[in-house]
């Protein structure tokens, strides 16, 4: 089953017309340090540039009504609060609690459950038509393909034998079956998964069944990858033998050997785990199924070329099985690892430990006519040290826009050149002069687009045709001289260097990272205030 958090955000996303990658709204969410929390959800949302606001509201039907129709609430359910997307209707509330289970309540029995606590997204007004273009395009190949498929299958079917078209049908059954429960084991959703697992009971529990040490023939080999191994093999080689008008001896043998397999699984989940898989009887049924047309409609008509292709196909199909299975296993550890590197690597506790590690400078000393962005009164303090001809002074600057996009009220940023001005024809000092000039006489918005310009793609010449020459540098040279005394001062020698209230920004993360912490850096730096994180119960 989908990450129930992660399905939650994606339906409320998508009721609100946003279209987010859900493989990336999952691993951000999963690897959020304060995962399973309201904290995580609005982080991630805010990490979409998703306008959001978490609120504690008055339980009351007034307050309830003027609710947007769709948004997540937390409730408690069976002594538990858990997240619900909540879509209203005139007199009902329908909760989703997750892929699975989905109720309707009054709204007087949704106000006895509910806590309180919401999150409400902004709509996303500009429905783009690239989701609706993508399933149209889904739909035509799918017709497309749907049809060339059924054309060749009538085509063999019209000159086959009732039995063989039925055995053919029932091993594509098989299939898909056993694809169910290979989802199934894996927690992911399938149609007859949800049909057939969905409610445990005391005797029917599908995962009790498929984890159980009676799942597994051998150490990394279970009873699920022998059905998927055996019915796509089956499926195959009858697809291969009608073709080719082959007869069927060789897979009816193979039907009747199936047999055993099945009274071996019907003994253990009847007398030793006493709990029955739906999924599991219907594999079963199906190998019955065809065992008996095999027994009814068996003659020996042995032919070596037939055999040939279906031990063939039956190898082919484990090799490719058991190299894939491995791989895909080996895929899931590197991505949960994944997970839990960037979750630990995202815990603000062990940044800010890191972070006062480093010596404490004094950020707060004004130089004239030096580019401050965002809100100039802000405690949160942040020096870039940069240098307009430094390449990796260009991520920074991308972190830089990024920053004042999400948190332009929140925070002070100050650009620091650190560049020798004893050469006034230097390219840099002339590009940093035009900056400085451009900041003080035409202000912070046209200096960041001017700044966006010389650390994105414009080379120095091409810069320079576009926002013309400092028209007094060495009135603007003062500043870039007592910028670079500072430096030099406090040892800062190399770009670029950010500095977080006075502390150098931790060599142990990546500059981007600074994004994922601003919004505890802000929480922490408030006045006589310290970090609110609002945690699931």
């Amino acid at each position: 089953m989908k990450d129930t958090l992660s399905y939650l955000l994606q339906q409320l996303l998508v009721n609100h017309n946003y279209n987010i990658d859900y493989d990336e709204l999952s691993f951000q969410i999963k690897s959020h340090p304060t995962y399973p929390s309201l904290h995580a959800i609005t982080g991630v949302v805010d990490h979409f540039n998703i306008e959001n606001v978490a609120l504690d509201i008055p339980k009351t039907k007034d307050t309830l009504n003027q609710l947007p129709k769709t948004f997540l609430a937390q409730v408690n359910v069976d002594l538990e609060d858990r997240f619900v997307v909540v879509n209203k209707t005139k007199d009902n509330c329908k909760l989703t609690l997750n892929s699975r289970n989905k109720k309707v309540l009054s709204q007087t029995e949704f106000l006895k459950i509910f806590t309180g606590i919401i999150l409400v997204i902004t709509p996303n007004e500009a429905l783009s038509h690239t989701v609706i273009s993508d399933t149209i395009s889904i739909i035509k190949n799918g017709l497309a393909i749907g049809s060339v498929v059924l054309i060749v299958l009538l085509n063999i079917l019209s000159n086959s034998k009732l039995e063989t078209v039925i055995f053919l049908i029932l091993s594509f059954l098989g299939v898909y079956c056993s694809i169910a429960i290979i989802k199934q084991e894996q927690g992911e959703n399938s149609i007859l998964g949800n049909a057939f697992c969905s409610k445990q009971t005391q005797s029917k529990n599908c995962n009790a069944v498929l984890t159980s040490k009676g799942s597994f023939i051998i150490k990394n080999l279970k009873l699920s990858d022998l059905s998927i191994i055996y019915f796509t093999s089956l499926f195959l080689s009858s697809f291969i033998l009608l073709l080719n008008s082959g007869g069927f001896f060789s897979l009816k043998v193979i039907s009747l050997i199936a047999l055993p397999i099945t009274i071996y699984s019907l003994y253990y989940q009847s007398l030793i785990i006493k709990k029955w898989c739906l999924l599991c009887l219907s594999v079963i049924v199906i190998i019955w199924l065809q065992a008996l047309i095999a027994f009814l409609f068996f003659s020996y008509n042995f032919e070596l070329k037939n055999s040939l292709v279906t031990v063939l196909t039956f190898a082919c199909i484990c090799l490719v099985w058991i190299t894939t299975s491995r791989v895909f296993k080996e895929y899931k550890t590197l991505k949960q690892t994944k997970i839990e590197y960037f979750r630990f690597k995202r815990n603000f506790d062990l940044f800010n430990n890191q972070l006062k590690l480093s010596k404490l400078i004094n950020t707060r000393t004004e130089i004239p006519k030096e580019i401050i962005l965002g809100n100039t009164n802000s405690p949160l303090d942040i020096t870039i040290i940069t240098n307009p001809m430094c390449g990796p002074c260009k991520q920074v600057h991308n972190i830089i826009e990024d920053i004042l996009t999400r948190h332009k009220a929140s925070v002070k940023l100050t650009i620091r050149f650190n560049i020798r001005t004893d050469n006034p024809n230097n390219t840099a000092i002339r590009i940093a002069s035009r900056l400085l000039e451009i900041n003080d006489v035409e202000g912070n918005d046209i200096c960041l687009a001017a700044m966006h310009d010389i650390y994105g793609n414009l080379s120095a010449e091409q810069w320079s045709k576009k926002w013309e020459i400092c028209s007094k540098p060495n009135y603007y040279l003062s500043t870039l001289y007592d910028q670079h005394i500072w430096c030099n001062t406090h040892s800062i020698n190399f770009t670029p260097e950010i500095l977080i209230n006075g502390q150098s920004f931790p060599k142990l993360y990546d500059r981007s990272d600074l994004l994922f912490f601003m919004d505890d850096l802000i929480e922490v730096t408030k006045p006589n205030k310290q970090a609110i994180s609002i945690n699931e119960s």
